[in-house]
């Protein structure tokens, strides 16, 4: 079994012409950090997306906790989703609610 959590394998992604994402293979492991670092339009949100299971890549595969989330059973990746968080830079936080508040917002909210 392996120890990775995010697993990206000859992973491709392409927007009409445009190819995007080219044969990339990545392994995030458990508690590790990991940043993505690269220019405007070099594919970091593309390749977040594609973890999350938003987008379809052109070919490969992308497994979260040993799940397929192109290919897999879909009330499984409805699972894995309560086990991870995601907020875009132009995602925003609720004014009302403390830095606190809004990190216990989705904890209390899923558990």
């Amino acid at each position: 079994m392996s120890d990775s959590i995010i697993e990206v394998r000859d992973l491709h992604v392409r927007f009409g012409r445009a190819v995007v994402l080219a044969g990339g293979d990545l392994d995030v492991r458990r508690d590790e950090v990991l940043s993505i670092v690269g220019g405007s339009g070099s594919g970091k949100t593309t390749l977040l997306r594609q973890m999350l299971g938003l987008d379809r890549p052109s070919r490969g595969t992308v497994r979260v906790f040993g799940c397929d989330v192109h290919r897999g059973d879909p009330r499984e990746l409805v699972r894995l989703r309560t086990r991870w968080g995601m907020l875009f830079q132009a995602g925003a936080l609720f004014s009302a609610l403390t830095v606190f508040g809004n990190v216990a917002l989705p904890l209390r909210e899923l558990r």
